[in-house]
């Protein structure tokens, strides 16, 4: 069985018309079946790359793959003690993070962070130097998706990670860890600009719709991380903000004239009238501010 499923990983390393061929329904479900069940550690990776592999060539494996079998699939490949099932399967990640259309986009923007994100983490602790180069591209390609994920990385290991990882001396995973860091920094203007545009919405509603959201949520206000609509509120992000700058590699990034020209404004936002959530708001200002002192 070994010898076949290294025989049609051979021919799909070549791509073309072959490769095409032996990217059928019917293969890709005996590959997964193998992935997921084999016990050879080998036979498991052999499946897992010439699954990537195929992917790489025909779109229509990789759509395949997420809506028969879902993320749990390559969250499990994640957890694989086989390095080459765990490489394989961020590989089919990241694949389907950058290249597939919306509706798959959205799928992954539905996963539950509980378990993708505590997976990547521990690649980024344990794994070796490509498998942690992958996550890390992985993570930019998750916070470039929603902003969700950067508010649920903040919460975990990773930014102490980071600052680890700046020091190790391996070429591709300073690449991988330089394009996670450029995506953070690019995404936390259009951060602050949406907290603000927040801010200045809830105070033209003179307190409003906080009154109408308490009657109906026994008193939620827009600092709740998820708002009606199943998205994430700006002002629940705000905590974010101050994880970000505890970072050694994230601070001097982060802190350039446009940023500090943001917290001037959260300021004047915090000294000017109530509106609901401005406690929290107010708190978290304080938070930023002691950070940056």
């Amino acid at each position: 069985q070994h010898y076949a499923v290294k025989t049609i990983e051979n021919i799909a390393a070549h791509g073309g018309d072959w490769a095409h061929k032996f990217s059928s329904q019917e293969t890709v479900g005996s590959l997964v079946a193998i992935m997921s069940g084999a016990k050879s550690e080998q036979l498991r990776g052999t499946a897992a790359s010439t699954l990537a592999r195929c992917a790489r060539f025909s779109p229509a494996v990789l759509n395949l793959v997420l809506d028969k079998y879902g993320i749990k699939l390559l969250v499990n490949g994640l957890r694989d003690t086989s390095p080459k099932v765990q490489q394989a399967s961020l590989n089919l990640l990241n694949r389907g993070l950058v290249d597939l259309g919306a509706r798959a986009r959205a799928a992954l923007a539905a996963e539950d962070k509980s378990s993708l994100l505590p997976t990547l983490v521990s690649l980024l602790e344990r794994g070796s130097a490509v498998l942690r180069g992958k996550a890390l591209l992985t993570l930019a390609s998750l916070f470039r998706l929603h902003n969700r994920w950067l508010l649920a990385a903040c919460g975990t290991r990773l930014l102490s990670l980071v600052d680890r990882l700046q020091k190790d001396r391996e070429q591709y995973l300073q690449r991988c860890l330089e394009a996670l860091v450029s995506t953070v920094v690019a995404t936390v203007p259009r951060l602050n600009d949406s907290i603000l545009r927040e801010v200045d919405r809830l105070l033209i509603s003179g307190g409003r719709t906080g009154s109408r959201e308490s009657k109906r949520a026994g008193g939620a206000d827009a600092t709740r991380p998820e708002t009606p609509g199943g998205g994430v509120s700006p002002l629940a992000l705000f905590p974010a903000l101050v994880h970000l700058l505890g970072s050694h590699v994230l601070r001097p990034r982060l802190c350039d004239e446009r940023f500090l020209t943001q917290c001037a404004l959260y300021i004047a936002r915090a000294e000017g009238p109530s509106f609901p959530g401005a406690a929290e708001f107010r708190g978290g200002v304080l938070a930023l501010l002691e950070t940056l002192s």
